[in-house]
């Protein structure tokens, strides 16, 4: 899939360089292209939810577009949703559809980051850390829409750290030019706060160095060519504010205006913010005019603004170099538009904002507690008391709507040995990646529960006995094929297998496994028999009930 990462790769960085450049244009090419596999189909909805993830182009033309990928990525990842997919779906929604204003409580944007840092802090296996790292950047553009610029920053340092356990360069580098961005947006805060301009240019300069850094390191690795470094957008804004000259100012007005062509004041407002900073501190009123016509146009266009455009009338009025009566006009515009309500807002929910994330922290890791409570130290499938409680759960479901369950006793052949000639610690790995094959065979997570020893059960939902002995065959198989690259001959497993019935309990359901179990035991190992057919002769490897899939499947997903 070399052509396809390299049109995402190309499509995240020119959506990065300029929002009002062929955006469109990639994500046709990215749409068209003709070497997209089955296994690539599912990269291309992902690299949509990230490319939107991470965009930062909120204009109301990339609104459907972000929500139909999610729906996409969401739906695809049905049934087998693993905590970092399900954390980048969360944040991704959330961040597309927050509103510039701090609404509501962020109980659910907190949980969702102390989720990804507990992640990031363990990596569970089956946890891929660049998707934390785009989860993560999901929760502070939700941040950062909702004026939580201090918190955004304190999280931006902890992307980049995730980004450097990704080992992702190209997230090392973005990582740093959207902490730029934060701390850019902090600077507007204080100088509409009316800070020292000392502490206000200190900030600046902190979000050049940041911005170039980063720009540096994607242009390192040919994300960026190198003469496109100037067109980025938040490096228009810093240059305009921290090198006022002609050109700057300039260059940043021209991005803005084909910004504001586009419908994206969100992005737009940014540069317009430089504008009225650098423009009001050399003191070049004609630049200064089209910029405050730019806002005006901004707060008339869209109330999703975000971000800069909430400081900038109330920022004109903190100016210490404009006149008394420039501070008193912009003073009673800006609280005629409600700016100072939301900076209100927005420092009242920041204060609050760690408190809650370490209340967060100590529920979810009393969750995890709990969790780990449920799964097998060794090879993290759930335990017995794990298995109670889903075999339970499967007897109400079948007594309410006969929903069919099957529950399969598994007893891997002759493990025994592999521990004589590897020892326990070589027996352990093999027992652990051979648990994880046969796990990922089953789309529905929870399915497979380490009963004790070498024994497993599999609790799959949705089938007959009949097609029970088939999927649990076929999988099997395919882990058995696999197991050969751990040791020599492979393993095997020897299953009984019964259906959940309303009239049960979990031990009875057990039991009949069991006795199933012991029949196949006696008609040699691989077996697969039914507790529920005992007329029926063992079925094994070669039972006409079900055939080894072809070369190449994947089993029975």
């Amino acid at each position: 899939m070399g052509r396809s990462a390299a049109l995402v790769d190309a499509l995240m960085m020119q959506a990065q360089i300029t929002p009002s450049g062929n955006v469109d244009d990639w994500m046709r090419r990215l749409d068209g292209s003709e070497d997209w596999t089955a296994e690539d189909g599912w990269d291309r909805r992902r690299a949509w939810a990230l490319w939107l993830t991470f965009l930062g182009d909120f204009s109301e033309h990339r609104m459907a577009h972000a929500e139909g990928a999610l729906d996409a990525l969401q739906a695809e990842t049905q049934g087998r949703e693993r905590e970092d997919w399900a954390l980048l779906i969360s944040t991704s929604r959330r961040a597309v559809s927050t509103v510039e204003t701090v609404v509501g409580p962020m109980d659910s944007l907190v949980l969702d980051l102390v989720r990804i840092e507990e992640l990031a802090a363990d990596l569970p296996a089956g946890i891929d850390p660049r998707v934390l790292a785009y989860a993560l950047n999901g929760a502070i553009i939700t941040m950062m829409r909702s004026m939580l610029h201090g918190p955004a920053r304190v999280w931006q340092r902890k992307l980049r750290r995730l980004a450097d356990l990704a080992g992702s360069e190209r997230l090392q580098g973005v990582s740093l030019m959207n902490e730029a961005e934060s701390v850019l947006d902090l600077a507007f805060a204080a100088a509409a706060e009316r800070r020292d301009p000392t502490h206000v240019r200190s900030l600046i300069r902190d979000a050049r160095s940041m911005f170039e850094t980063g720009a540096e390191q994607l242009a390192a690795i040919g994300l960026i060519a190198p003469e496109h470094i100037e067109l980025l957008r938040y490096g228009l804004a810093i240059r305009a504010i921290d090198d006022p000259n002609t050109h700057n100012l300039d260059r940043a007005y021209e991005e803005a205006i084909n910004l504001a062509a586009r419908g994206n004041w969100d992005v737009a407002s940014t540069l317009v913010a430089g504008l009225l900073m650098g423009s009001t501190a050399v003191g070049d009123d004609r630049r200064r005019d089209r910029a405050r016509e730019l806002c005006v146009r901004a707060f008339a266009a869209t109330p999703r603004a975000t971000g800069a455009l909430t400081y900038l009338l109330e920022h004109l009025a903190s100016r210490f170099d404009a006149t008394g009566a420039e501070r008193e006009q912009a003073a009673a515009e800006a609280s005629r538009l409600g700016v100072r309500w939301r900076l209100d807002r927005a420092r009242l929910a920041a204060g609050s904002f760690d408190t809650q994330c370490e209340l967060a922290r100590t529920v979810v890791r009393a969750q995890r507690a709990a969790s780990l409570a449920m799964r097998d130290p060794l090879t993290g499938v759930g335990n017995r008391r794990a298995l109670h409680e889903r075999v339970t759960a499967a007897i109400e479901y079948c007594s309410v709507d006969g929903r069919p369950t099957v529950v399969a006793y598994l007893d891997l052949d002759d493990f025994k040995m592999v521990n004589d000639r590897l020892s326990h610690q070589g027996g352990d790995a093999v027992l652990t990646a051979f648990v994880a094959s046969l796990d990922a065979r089953f789309a529905a997570p929870d399915s497979l529960y380490r009963y004790g020893g070498d024994e497993f059960v599999l609790v799959l939902d949705g089938l007959t006995v009949d097609r029970g002995l088939e999927v649990v065959g076929a999988a099997l198989h395919v882990v058995g094929l696999e197991s050969a690259n751990l040791i020599d001959g492979g393993i095997s497993a020897t299953v009984g297998i019964t259906a959940v019935l309303p009239t049960d309990d979990v031990e009875s359901v057990l039991h009949r496994a069991d006795l199933a179990l012991l029949r196949a035991k006696r008609s040699g190992k691989g077996s697969v028999v039914s507790a529920d057919h005992p007329e029926q002769p063992a079925r094994d490897g070669t039972s006409a009930l079900w055939s080894p899939p072809p070369a190449g499947s994947v089993g029975p997903r």
